[in-house]
């Protein structure tokens, strides 16, 4: 791999490799091309260009074990953007380890939207999720969902309100949740009806997914 000024980087790579990131990227420019392998040039404009809605910080000075969430390869590593690009590549690539300064781009393939990490001083850990279900409607404020009115299914991505819903659609037994996003907190349930019971719990909101 080669590096232009300004932003292009440049790799002798299989064409495959970048074409499914043409949406992704503001210019590709493919030439030298040969039996199998080109010459591709990719320009990011910046990171603020490309959306990067979908993508969370989870974790920093850490990293995803194999343990958590199995390896799926290695991405392009000149930037965030390239390297969470590379990942959206891959169907099976859901969330990666990357050091800004090695550089470093490992992408994982997650199996919920909470993975436990090591850390790892100089990597970030990155999630990408999903859109939450329309289903979703604000049940209570200022309260909680008890274990007596839906069962504990486990605890989700806390990272921000999607996340944690994105975590609950992950799970087919789940269908409510407790939010916190200042502990923060995200606490999922199984609720028998659509109207359970709640306790008063400053700073938490109750979410039902009602299908």
């Amino acid at each position: 791999m080669f590096v232009y000024p300004s932003t292009w980087v440049c790799d002798l790579q299989p064409e495959s490799r970048y074409l499914p990131l043409r949406s992704r990227i503001g210019c590709a420019l493919v030439f030298g091309r040969g039996l199998s392998l080109c010459t591709v040039c990719v320009r990011f404009i910046s990171d603020s260009t490309v959306s990067t809605t979908r993508w969370i910080q989870y974790a920093t000075n850490a990293t995803i074990p194999d343990s958590s969430c199995p390896n799926v390869g290695t991405g392009n590593s000149a930037s965030l953007v390239a390297c969470q690009a590379s990942c959206d590549a891959q169907p099976a690539c859901n969330g990666m380890n990357f050091n800004p300064t090695g550089p470093s781009c490992y992408l994982r393939q997650c199996p919920n939207y909470s993975p436990a990490t090591n850390t790892y001083s100089g990597y970030n850990v990155w999630l990408k999720i999903p859109p939450a279900s329309t289903q979703w409607r604000l049940y209570a404020s200022n309260a909680t969902i008890p274990d007596s009115s839906c069962p504990n299914v486990g605890i989700g991505n806390s990272t921000n309100l999607v996340a944690c819903q994105a975590s609950c659609d992950a799970q087919s037994a789940c269908n409510g949740m407790n939010f916190n996003p200042t502990g923060p907190s995200c606490y999922l349930r199984q609720c028998s009806s659509y109207s359970p019971a709640t306790y008063t719990s400053s700073g938490y909101s109750v979410w039902i997914k009602i299908s």
